[in-house]
């Protein structure tokens, strides 16, 4: 999450309907109904040269990113609430594309994505203690295209037009998984949140899938998306200053690779196979928040990410680093109804800065990486009742 969600809908912060992703907990916290609708636009900047060759730059063109979420809490006891909500986003997955005459071999584009269909319950078991369960249902896409010079292995020496092409249509599937949350608010000015995200398995399928030397294959694919682990706290310094801290782990180990199990496929593995070869990773969030008038809130922070996938896997498609990310953002509230507008910017590497770093020949992908960086735009809207 980026740290101006992690402030400001994060798993100890969260009491609205957006708690369905960062804490369903904090349903229960919500009045009586609430609904919001926002979107993100990404820009996303990222280069690579092969040993003696041209630069690659990724071409990235940024899609909105939709969020909606709704609910709505009732009394059923004394100082009881149960709430019910139901979110739909897209919580994983990207899309890069390279220009085919400058490719030395791999992927050419692809696309991979999870859309989230999350209904959701919280109660709220004391004044200061409420739990949350969330059911995720996971609908996955995934396509690829992928060159090479020898398609049994997949080497080559110089780019250009590949002798070869796998082209990989469009898969879909689905699976399930669940969140768990619970916040506790000790005193007026402090709260904690735990989220915990079970892993998602989508199982993906499709006849005709896989064409490669004119010839067409059936084939499916397993993505074990990972689970994760939120623990947040903040205090209120003042009625108008809020501070909060979030750290979150994600199981990535679990991703170890996108293997395609084609039917009657004899070519090399390479073809069809990308290897991740990820690890745990973990990120801390620290943000404030000042409320400088009944109708306007400005937020700001930073977070670090650190690197999944290690240095001797990395591709130019599959490009990671220890990162650095900071945020800025409003919030305008007019009677029931508020706007949130952040922007987010991610640049450099925390060991390298803006430098580029040169990986040998006994990398996956030897030549210089250039890190490039992530700007982001979030706008959303929602109503209170």
């Amino acid at each position: 999450l980026a740290a101006y969600r992690a402030l400001v809908h994060g798993c100890a912060v969260a009491d609205d309907s957006l708690s369905i992703w960062h804490n369903p907990a904090g349903l229960a916290r919500m009045k009586t109904a609430d609904i919001y609708f926002g979107t993100e636009l990404a820009f996303i900047i990222r280069r690579y040269r092969p040993p003696g060759h041209d630069i690659e730059e990724a071409k990235i063109n940024p899609s909105p990113l939709p969020v909606v979420t709704g609910g709505a809490r009732m009394l059923v006891g004394r100082n009881s609430f149960i709430a019910l909500g139901l979110g739909v986003y897209n919580s994983f997955g990207g899309a890069v594309q390279f220009e085919k005459d400058k490719v030395t071999e791999g992927v050419i584009k692809t696309q991979i994505a999870l859309f989230e269909f999350t209904p959701t319950i919280a109660y709220q078991v004391s004044d200061r203690i409420f739990i949350g369960l969330g059911v995720r249902l996971g609908l996955a896409i995934f396509n690829a295209q992928k060159g090479c010079h020898d398609i049994v292995d997949c080497k080559a020496d110089p780019p250009g037009q590949p002798d070869f092409e796998t082209n990989i249509s469009t898969m879909s599937g689905a699976g399930i998984g669940y969140s768990l949350g619970i916040q506790v608010l000790p005193t007026d000015w402090m709260g904690i949140g735990l989220v915990y995200r079970s892993n998602l398995g989508v199982n993906l399928s499709k006849s005709d899938a896989v064409e490669s030397t004119g010839i067409i294959f059936d084939a499916s694919l397993e993505l074990p998306f990972p689970q994760s682990v939120s623990a947040g706290m903040f205090f209120k310094l003042t009625k108008s200053v809020l501070l909060a801290a979030q750290f979150d782990w994600v199981d990535n180990s679990r991703f170890r690779q996108i293997f395609l199990d084609v039917e009657g496929w004899t070519y090399g593995l390479a073809a069809i196979n990308t290897q991740m070869n990820q690890r745990d990773s973990v990120a801390l969030h620290l943000g404030g928040e000042f409320k400088l008038h009944k109708m306007f809130t400005l937020r700001g922070g930073m977070a670090y990410d650190s690197q999944s996938i290690p240095n001797r896997y990395r591709t130019r498609e599959l490009a990671d680093a220890h990162k650095l990310t900071w945020n800025l953002g409003f919030t305008v509230k007019i009677n029931r109804w508020r706007i949130d507008f952040a922007s987010e910017l991610m640049l450099g590497d925390v060991k390298h800065g803006f430098k580029s770093s040169y990986f040998p020949t006994e990398y996956a992908a030897p030549g210089r990486h250039f890190h490039g960086g992530t700007f982001s735009l979030h706008l959303g809207g929602g109503v209170a009742w």
